[in-house]
């Protein structure tokens, strides 16, 4: 099958979706060329690239504020439990 016939069966397809929920979904997962989505989250909800980005250098920033709890640590906390 070539690409313009793959493109119509998926238009095909489409067209026959009746569950908004699905649409949303391939809506999400088309995304746009400037955000693309990147991933999802333990809900499925897609993650696109400018909120990693923006959810990264939040990290970065507690990171350096020191606000972030070690390896040891965790490690401590869980052999009490």
């Amino acid at each position: 099958m070539n690409i313009h016939s793959e493109k119509i069966n998926l238009i095909e397809r489409i067209t026959h979706i009746d569950d908004v929920n699905i649409l949303a979904q391939l809506k999400e997962l088309l995304g746009t060329k400037e955000n693309p989505v990147v991933g999802y989250d333990i809900d499925g909800k897609a993650i696109t690239k400018s909120a990693l980005t923006k959810s990264l250098k939040e990290a970065k920033k507690r990171y350096k504020a020191g606000k972030f709890t070690s390896q040891d640590a965790l490690e401590r906390a869980a052999k009490k439990w």
